[in-house]
């Protein structure tokens, strides 16, 4: 189980305050005009973010700024590109990633509030197969999606590992055979499921 947790990106040096108080500076800022917005990038689907902006981490998110003034709107980008742009300022933030983040992206300070807690389960269609920890996971061929940070950190980069762009490649590459496991989000299959055929 992974706590997923708003992050927001804001320059280290526009705060005199440390770390913590940052963060939740930038998630509660000053009241500001009503005109205001923010943009944020996230990778969620069905059932933590939608296209109509109306998942879980969606609600919460605009909710909360619009308690204070401010429209939030959520795009949906991919998971690599997402981070770096936040980290680069092209966007305001990126919603719901779990803790650990700021080692690779230091620009995005993290909001201490978790938004919900995400399983992470391995999908095969190999019933024989277990996973009981990480390192149960080396010996066969797995596919996650690129710029999971959760992956990425717990994984080998080995020619025994794909990454894919989008849910619906990832159950592809467990459909065609080209992957023993799919590592993803338990809640998150009702997204592939429902766009494609497996």
């Amino acid at each position: 189980m992974f706590p997923a947790h708003f992050f927001a990106i804001t320059k280290k040096d526009d705060y005199e305050s440390n770390d913590t108080e940052r963060a939740v500076l930038v998630y509660m800022p000053a009241p500001a005009q009503a005109s205001q917005t923010i943009v944020l990038s996230t990778i969620q689907r069905l059932p933590i973010s939608t296209n109509l902006q109306t998942g879980l981490a969606d609600r919460i998110a605009i909710e909360a700024f619009h308690r204070i003034g401010i429209q939030a709107i959520i795009k949906k980008i991919p998971a690599r590109r997402a981070l770096r742009d936040a980290n680069a300022g092209l966007h305001d933030g990126d919603l719901a990633r779990i803790a650990g983040v700021t080692r690779t992206y230091p620009n995005l300070l993290p909001v201490p509030e978790i938004t919900w807690v995400a399983e992470i389960v391995a999908f095969s269609k190999n019933q024989q197969i277990t996973t009981p920890d990480w390192t149960s996971l080396e010996e066969h061929r797995i596919s996650y999606i690129r710029g999971w940070v959760v992956f990425e950190n717990n994984l080998p980069d080995t020619p025994m590992v794909d990454k894919v762009a989008t849910p619906e490649a990832l159950f592809k590459m467990l459909k065609m055979d080209r992957a023993d496991l799919a590592l993803y989000e338990k809640d998150g299959i009702r997204a592939a499921q429902s766009t494609a055929k497996y």
